[in-house]
């Protein structure tokens, strides 16, 4: 199986018009032992809609938003309601920081219900799209994106999920680092001053561009290999670097560069001599498509999912099939649209068809031999939806390094 056939495009948008959320198809949810402690009691339940359980959910914080862009699209609408609804976006973020809903180091996905009943491919992602990173300053809750541009992150990287972005995206969901202490608070907030002073520079010599292509992961594949590439990008950061332009990253990736970062101070960067500075720690390990060495791929979301649910194998086998059910594509931008037909992805959910059943139903040499196949094709990676994965690993799992939170849901009526 060639590389080109494993594609991770998940950058494309979709309009997504508000909804009130009630229930969730199964593959969207995260198991019970996959949340985050939460003080905080007024999230209301996302049940599944095919099983009555308490196994696997999503807990929602609603808000009332009335102004409702035309066309889903900031550049569209009229200024006063764009106006009105960053507002509302701003009220709702300072409400979820006092509850405890969003702290520095979280990982926010953009959410797309609409996804539901369209393409397996979207399916397996989980309905996630992007992923940011929160920091908190003075108080402030702000988000921290690739693209680093005013799109996501506003003027100057001050964008409290109010950006154009974040205001056109009207579902959320919150993952949560373990053990994201006061150290790793303040290295954010410094590396988040040294991509403001030298932002000019850093846009100006075209360096940290978007990468578009999420197969194309720089993970084991730049500079020395393994990480390196996050000290390329401390360097490029703290001003040193101005010459690495080949040094381009996807939303995730950025976001699983800085939670690797973080355990670094600029200082650090700054006088390391070596192109891969030892103060760099993955948060979470890159993974492949498919289950490698007992950690689980980076499509295997839903299949996790099933396995928590409290119900029979032959149930359990015919929710499977909901997932690789071709459905309706009204919903989805002309970019997934085009995703749906394309073979590659074709060939991947070919692949996953048989793999699902085969882990489900514990054939474990069927299921091994296509990850053979599957995995060197398609090499480590992390995608936005690699961060739910991760909190779907067992509660005292070494390897688990995040926590699902809650979903944040705006919509004109609850």
């Amino acid at each position: 199986m060639k590389k080109a056939l494993l594609p991770l495009a998940l950058a494309f948008t979709t309009q997504v018009f508000a909804q009130n959320l009630t229930s969730i198809p199964f593959y969207f949810a995260v198991p019970a032992s996959g949340h985050a402690p939460l003080a905080d009691k007024s999230w209301v339940k996302l049940p599944i809609k095919e099983v009555a359980t308490d196994k696997a959910y999503l807990r929602a914080y609603k808000f009332v938003d009335k102004n409702i862009l035309t066309g889903g699209v900031v550049g569209k609408t009229a200024g006063t309601i764009v106006s009105a609804k960053r507002k509302t976006r701003q009220a709702a973020i300072k409400e979820l920081f006092k509850k405890g809903v969003l702290k520095s180091g979280d990982v926010v996905l953009s959410f797309r219900p609409s996804w539901e009943n369209t393409i397996p491919y979207s399916h397996v992602q989980m309905g996630v799209s992007h992923a940011g990173t929160v920091y908190v300053e003075n108080g402030s809750v702000r988000n921290l994106d690739m693209p680093l541009d005013a799109e996501y992150n506003g003027e100057k990287i001050s964008s409290g999920f109010d950006s154009n972005h974040y205001i056109e995206t009207d579902h959320l969901q919150v993952v949560r680092p373990r053990n994201f202490g006061t150290a790793k608070q303040a290295n954010l907030l410094a590396w988040v001053a040294q991509l403001r002073k030298n932002y000019a520079t850093i846009r100006g010599g075209a360096l940290l561009k978007f990468n578009p292509d999420y197969s194309a992961a720089k993970i084991d594949k730049y500079g020395s290999g393994g990480d390196s590439f996050v000290t390329t990008m401390g360097k490029i950061l703290v001003g040193q670097n101005k010459t690495s332009t080949d040094l381009t990253m996807f939303c995730s990736e950025f976001a699983w560069a800085i939670h690797a970062i973080v355990n670094c101070s600029p200082t650090q960067i700054s006088a390391e001599t070596t192109a891969d500075a030892p103060c760099v720690v993955p948060g979470l390990e890159a993974t492949t498509m498919l289950s490698s060495d007992g950690y689980p791929g980076l499509t295997e979301g839903p299949l996790h999912v099933l396995e928590s649910l409290d119900i029979g194998l032959t149930e359990k086998n015919d929710l499977m099939k909901k997932i690789f059910v071709q459905g309706e594509m009204s919903g989805l931008s002309s970019g997934h649209r085009a995703l749906a037909t394309n073979p590659a992805v074709q060939q991947l959910m070919g692949a996953l068809s048989m793999y699902y059943p085969a882990s489900l139903n514990g054939n474990d040499a069927a299921a091994n031999g296509i990850a053979s196949q599957v995995n060197p094709a398609g090499g480590r990676n992390y995608s936005p939806t690699s961060f739910l994965i991760n909190a779907m690993l067992e509660p005292t799992d070494p390897e688990r390094k995040f926590d699902y939170v809650a979903t944040i849901i705006f919509a004109p009526a609850l």
